[in-house]
């Protein structure tokens, strides 16, 4: 199936040169490849001509002064072009796409830099979703390893010494990237510099762009990429702060290959494996309708979109408002006796940290503090940086309800490194695997506990609540979502508050009570959460003392590999 080649002229008069790939039928949908930093489009052509044959109109091209949108004869030395006229190309291929296929969603598929400019797109709107492909923030300390220990030489040397000279960057010669106008490539420099990347590097600009998208964005980070890690990908799918957003990992093992690296999956040894999962993917954005072309975008499918979301995710779902804070509101599917369920409090209070533009790092700990009971309705969550070091970052949180403080709390990131550790210090507990116990019986009296599967091994609820003293604290269960999703740290932060008040099981009486403060230690890093995945946690709970109407709980939570995720301890009150 061989393509179109064409021109197209942008707003200020520069020609790129663009490949369309044609169906042999009614196209399912329009897609475009945005390719990566120094790769021409001929690149993508065998997965193009693939994706045609299964129904989809493509549309690829090279930036201004790459490829073959660099006129024949011209040099690179005095091209004047930067990263804001590459987005600004990349959008002028969207609009001729969209015109010529106006009824069907458009989506698309961002190669490294191709995932990171639609962030800065001034016209997202034209967009129905966001397949990117081993993308991430290009902050140099968020680099695969190997890369990151010859970062300082590249930044630092070689770039600006090799454009002084040149006029450009000679990438081909130097085999490394590839040929780039000096704009482009100085002004790569300076995100890669920038610990939040293109967004602190352009500052409140690139921040309302990237908040303006609204179109669901799905990430595929690759394990043996050699140019981004996984932390580097979920910096940048955080950067899309009001977009539906996730983020999978892709393991060579899983398409029975040695090697995927940070090209590789364009290639044709994916044609039956990986390139089948790129079609399912886009399946999943929303716009298709069983192949036929669907209506352009708009508010009442974002609505659709956000109705579908897990139960967790509607919980924790937050609007950014103009002065920084942002609006939530309490769900139904977490109602508790009096107000929701403390964890997902919890959550919702790590999420506006998480979700923040301002983060550097991941979550470490956190406190949460229970100031009042939290009302039926609207809420407003105000996160503030209070101290940002070379690698770590300290927060304070606070949720509102008309103008009064009901939590208060702090939360501590990090860019985390990769040293020695041993996590034997606290093993898991033997007990029976989840599939060979019962859930509990009943339904329970609170709506939140349907939310998770829960299988005790030890410690269960009291079979009759008749005052006796057990004698005994303890409890080990095993828990997770219900319906299964992929574990987070706002959705292990949640998990943390699943075990039933300790005084319940020492006195088995419903004693009136209420937490006062929580604080969880996160163990585990979002590589580490991901390989989790929708798997069983093991949690094991214990009280420490009951004095005066406080108690204490400690509690550690394992996943099924036996690998500690999280320790958390919490106060609560109880009245007699």
């Amino acid at each position: 199936m061989a393509y179109q080649p064409s021109q197209l002229t942008t707003a200020d008069g520069t020609r790129l040169a663009v490949r369309t790939y044609e169906p042999t039928g009614a196209p399912r949908a329009s897609i475009v490849i945005g390719g990566a930093m120094g790769v021409r489009q001929a690149f993508y052509e065998p997965f193009a001509v693939w994706l045609a044959g299964q129904g989809f109109r493509v549309t690829s091209f090279d930036y201004r002064g790459s490829g073959d949108s660099l006129p024949p004869g011209r040099s690179l030395r005095g091209f004047c072009a930067d990263l804001s006229d590459w987005t600004r190309d990349y959008e002028a291929v969207i609009a001729s796409a969209k015109a010529a296929l106006p009824q069907a969603p458009l989506y698309l598929l961002g190669h490294s830099l191709g995932a990171q400019l639609p962030g800065l797109f001034e016209h997202p709107h034209q967009v129905d979703g966001l397949l990117s492909v081993a993308a991430g923030s290009g902050y140099w300390r968020d680099n695969a390893p190997r890369l990151r220990r010859m970062v300082p030489y590249f930044w630092w040397v070689l770039v600006p010494l090799a454009t002084r000279l040149c006029g450009y960057f000679p990438g081909r010669r130097l085999r490394k990237v590839g040929d780039l106008p000096a704009g482009v490539v100085m002004q790569w420099r300076r995100w890669c510099l920038n610990p939040l990347y293109s967004l602190g590097a352009e500052g409140e600009p690139a921040r309302r762009r990237y908040h303006q998208v609204r179109f669901p964005v799905l990430a595929l980070s690759i394990s043996d990429d050699e140019l981004m890690t996984w932390r580097g990908t979920q910096t940048l799918v955080s950067l899309y702060a009001n977009a539906p957003r996730q983020v999978e990992r892709i393991e060579p093992a899983q398409v029975r290959a040695l090697r995927i690296g940070h090209f590789g999956l364009f290639r044709e040894q994916f044609a039956g494996s990986l390139w089948p999962k790129i079609v399912e993917d886009l399946q999943r954005l929303p716009g298709q309708d069983r192949g036929r072309p669907a209506a352009p975008a708009g508010a009442g499918r974002l609505r659709r979109v956000m109705a579908e979301l897990h139960p967790f995710d509607a919980a924790v779902a937050l609007q950014p408002q103009p002065d920084g804070s942002f609006a939530g509101a309490t769900h139904p599917a977490w109602a508790n006796m009096v107000g929701p369920f403390g964890g997902i409090t919890a959550a919702q209070a790590l999420s506006a940290v998480l979700r923040h533009p301002q983060r550097l790092g991941e979550p470490v700990a956190m406190t949460v503090n229970f100031a009042a009971a939290v009302a039926d309705g609207p809420f407003t969550v105000l996160a503030r940086p209070a101290r940002t070091n070379r690698s770590t970052q300290h927060w304070t949180v606070e949720i509102q309800q008309q103008g009064q403080a009901v939590l208060t709390g702090t939360v501590f990131t990090a860019l985390r490194r990769e040293t020695w550790g041993d996590a034997r210090e606290t093993p898991m507990p033997e007990v029976p695997a989840p599939e060979a116990l019962q859930p509990p019986p009943g339904r329970g009296r609170v709506e939140w506990i349907h939310r998770y599967e829960l299988r005790f091994a030890e410690g269960g609820y009291p079979t009759a609540w008749d005052g006796r003293d057990s004698g005994a604290s303890r409890t080990r269960l095993w828990m997770r979502d219900a319906p299964p999703r992929p574990l987070d740290f706002a959705s292990l932060a949640a998990l943390c508050d699943v075990f039933f008040p300790r005084i319940w099981l020492r006195r088995a009486s419903f004693v009136p009570l209420g937490t006062v403060t929580l604080t969880i230690y996160f163990h585990a890093d979002a590589a580490l959460l991901a390989a989790t995945g929708t798997g069983w946690l093991l949690g094991q709970a214990r009280a420490q003392a009951f004095h005066n109407g406080y108690f204490d709980h400690s509690a550690q939570l394992w996943n099924q590999a036996g690998q500690l995720l999280a320790t958390t301890q919490q106060v609560v009150y109880y009245k007699e």
